[in-house]
């Protein structure tokens, strides 16, 4: 006997749970829609206590948001960690054009050029946006920092060399 294929989702497109189960909320809170992740954390801290709702969430909206926002919609100390699913970690890249194989190098050209780097992240508060700013502090250095919604429009910036740095999140 052939296995019948469940469709989970409604004919409109909108994402449902399982049979039995109330509606799924889909995926709230991505790059480009909320690159701080305030709605979907918001959606999942107000949902019924039900067992079936779940949070995958980079720091900012558990750890970094509740330090640049004045108010947030959820207080983020209500929520109970489960497990960490992955590390991530940022990578300095730079486009052959700038002429800096070290990071010395590009610390150099940003101190005789203050101002005229700019450097992408996929949105403002984002991890990649504080390592800018940490970097910038370290360094002694201004580079221009330039939020985009989501990490994709960034580094394809990037990658046709309207940036020459990108500090990005994967």
């Amino acid at each position: 006997m052939r296995r019948q294929r469940r469709d989970w989702r409604r004919s409109a497109g909108a994402p449902a749970g399982p049979p039995g189960r109330r509606d799924a909320p889909g995926n709230r809170g991505q790059s480009g829609v909320d690159g701080d992740g305030n709605v979907g954390t918001e959606y999942v801290a107000k949902a019924s206590p039900d067992g079936h709702t779940l949070l995958f969430v980079v720091p900012g909206p558990m750890v970094i948001n509740k330090s640049l926002y004045g108010k947030l919609a959820f207080d983020p100390d209500t929520m109970v960690p489960v497990s960490v699913v992955a590390t991530i970690t940022n990578v300095l890249a730079v486009h052959p054009r700038l002429a800096a194989g070290s990071v010395q190098q590009l610390i150099t050209f940003a101190k005789a050029n203050p101002g005229r780097l700019n450097y992408a992240t996929q949105a403002i508060g984002s991890v990649a946006h504080l390592t800018g700013e940490l970097f910038q502090s370290m360094a002694g250095i201004s580079i221009v920092h330039i939020p985009y919604k989501g990490a994709a429009p960034a580094i394809a910036d990037l990658l046709r060399t309207s940036f020459p740095r990108r500090l990005p999140r994967h």
